[in-house]
């Protein structure tokens, strides 16, 4: 947890805070890369089918899933561009 400083929030405190961030969503946990600070998360390739168990917009028509990925699978690496400002 962060805290206020005198009413407002502790910027510097939140930006470490998320390094190590973790939550759990219905797709599968969620973290933080301290590296570059990019969410890594579960992702799932769908593809638009009939046969879809949730229908999109009205139509009989929704998104399939096909495969799930882990976050760790669908993480790219940190670009070696990446020049982060950490708080000090």
């Amino acid at each position: 947890r962060t805290r206020a400083v005198s009413g407002a929030l502790d910027v510097n405190a939140f930006a470490w805070a998320l390094e190590t961030a973790k939550i759990t969503t219905p797709m599968g946990e969620m973290s933080m890369r301290a590296a570059d600070h990019q969410v890594l998360m579960p992702m799932v390739v769908s593809m638009v089918s009939k046969d879809a168990k949730f229908k999109a917009d009205g139509t009989d028509m929704g998104f399939k899933p096909v495969k799930v990925f882990s976050a760790d699978e669908a993480a790219t690496p940190v670009q070696a561009s990446c020049r982060m400002q950490r708080p000090s």
